[in-house]
């Protein structure tokens, strides 16, 4: 049953729609939309039990990502203390702008520099969990 509403110049008028559309698959989506909830089914399917699970594979898959990226930062910082010294030749440098490249590309396109911060700060008890 359709309900209208008026003030003057305008006239609402709400009816109910017998073919909804469901965002979460009728249209492209930036994410992946999870969600618990013991009466509805919310956002995406997933194959979660627990939001515990969820949260514990996107923390292992950040810190897999921090790992590279720590790496690349040790590698970075051992080449250019070399080539400050001189054990190695200036040429090399070209070497160490690529590694850096890489480093900001990952930071830009697969964790965030928070996210980064984040796992740098709490490694340890990551990697306790990781080990579980």
């Amino acid at each position: 049953m359709p309900m209208v509403a008026t003030m003057k110049p305008y006239t609402l008028f709400v009816v109910d729609d017998d073919m909804p559309l469901n965002p979460r698959t009728d249209y492209d989506n930036l994410g992946k939309m999870v969600c618990w909830h013991s009466r509805y089914n919310l956002g995406d399917e997933h194959d979660y039990d627990e939001p515990r699970d969820f949260l514990q594979k996107k923390l292992f898959e950040m810190y897999d990502v921090y790992d590279r990226v720590a790496r690349l930062d040790e590698t970075i910082a051992f080449l250019s203390t070399e080539i400050d010294e001189r054990r190695l030749p200036f040429e090399m440098k070209t070497q160490v702008d690529v590694l850096q490249r890489e480093r900001d590309n990952i930071i830009g396109t697969q964790i965030t520099e928070e996210e980064y911060n984040f796992v740098n700060e709490y490694r340890g008890l990551i990697l306790r969990l990781k080990r579980q």
